[in-house]
Order: structure tokens, then sequence, then C-alpha cells
């Protein structure tokens, strides 16, 4: 056969394919989807120290009930610093924290509830409808008197912690049972105008800001003078 006509019937073909492609083009090639972020709410507690709302001052390790000592392992939590006895129990909150928080909201309102200055509630200032409904937002109690409140408190804490700060301090500065600071044991006044903390609804009055970084770090010690002190 001829060179040429082989090559008239390739260019046949090729017209053909050509028309067959315009009538049915493919399809064009999809996206890839995105990866899908990692639920938060899911992922470990972040195991840094940092120090947001309140400090822990309960004297337990909420993993396994047991007292804490002088060293414990700090972490923060959704906001919340948290104190362990050992690293082995961190590690257990952190890989189920769903398990121990009711635990922890339940022991942080039972030590704070008695020191709970308020009769009506911080947010509405009314009574409560009812019983009052106990929350605890960064490691602080707060008693409300409705549902309707919880939001509220949510989305502009600041505001009404330091509502209750003042109430707490106007309760228990009157009968505060030290005369010393519980950091650094000088006399109240003596550098000036002492500093009042409240933290876990308990007032702290250090003689000056120099004693709050301690005091930060681990407020259990300074709780257990105040404590002693109140029981002579």
């Amino acid at each position: 056969m001829p060179r040429f006509s082989i090559s008239l019937a390739a260019a046949a073909a090729a017209l053909v394919a050509a028309a067959a492609l315009a009538q049915n083009p493919p399809a064009p090639a999809q996206p890839k989807e995105p990866a899908k972020a990692e639920d938060p709410s899911k992922a470990a507690p972040p195991m840094n120290i940092a120090f947001p709302g309140d400090a822990y001052i309960l004297d337990i390790d909420i993993v396994t009930g047991e007292k804490l000592g002088e060293k414990t392992v700090p972490s923060v939590y959704m906001g919340r610093r948290l104190q362990f006895a050992n690293e082995a129990n961190a590690k257990k909150f952190a890989a189920n924290p769903s398990e121990y928080m009711p635990k922890l909201d339940e022991a942080m309102i039972k030590a704070q509830t008695p020191y709970y200055p308020l009769k009506e509630c911080v947010v509405s200032g009314h009574g409560a409808d009812g019983e009052w409904l106990d929350v605890i937002s960064q490691n602080r109690l707060y008693r409300l008197c409705c549902t309707d409140c919880e939001p509220m408190l949510r989305e502009s804490p600041g505001e009404y912690l330091a509502k209750l700060d003042a109430a707490v301090i106007a309760a228990q500065k009157p009968n505060y049972p030290l005369d010393t600071c519980p950091i650094s044991g000088k006399k109240l006044g003596s550098m000036g105008e002492p500093k009042n903390v409240v933290v876990g609804n308990r007032l702290v009055r250090l003689c000056c800001s120099g004693c709050m970084k301690k005091f930060m770090e681990d407020p259990r010690p300074a709780i257990a003078k105040i404590d002693a002190a109140t029981k002579k």
C-alpha cells in the first residue's frame, strides 16, 4: 500500500477521535477535600505551665484522690489550672479528661460553697428560682439563679468575676485572721497598702505585689496558714 494512504487513514482516525472527545469531554478533576481539622475537644489538654483563671487550691489529686505533696505536676486544661501528684496521674487525666471533670467540679463546689459571699445571683441580681445553679468557671464557683444566666457568665466572665471578688473581700476582710503576709511573713501594711487577692472565693492578703508570683505558683501553703489561724 502506498505510504500516503497510510497517512490519510491515520489522519482520518485522528479526526474521528477528536470529534468523539468534543462530544464527550472528560469530567473535570474533582478538587481534593481539605483535611478535616482535629476536634480540639478530643485532643489531649496542653501540659504546659500557665496561669489562666483561678489557681488550683484543692489539696487532692483529682485522678486518684490522694493528697498532694509539696512537689506537684502543673497543667492547664481548657483554661483551668490543675495540679497532679505525679506525671502518671497527669497523663491519665490527659487521656480521658471527661472522666475526671465532673469529679473536679463537684470537689470545687464543695470546697468553695462555705465561703461564697452572695445571697443573690451575680449575673441577674435576683434570688434563686428554687435551688441555686452551681457553675464552675475557670476554677471559680458562681451560684446562679437559673440556666438563662450561665451563657451571660460565659460571655463576660471578667465583669462577673470583678463583682464576685469585691463581694468576697467585703465579706472576709473584717474577720481576716492574719496580720502578716503568708508568703513573706512581713507585717501587713509595712510595705504599703496590702494586696487583696481572691482565689477559690478565699481572700488572701499579701504585703506587696512582689509576693504575687510565688503565691500564684501554689496558693495551698498560704490558704493553710489562714485556715490554721482561723481555728485558733
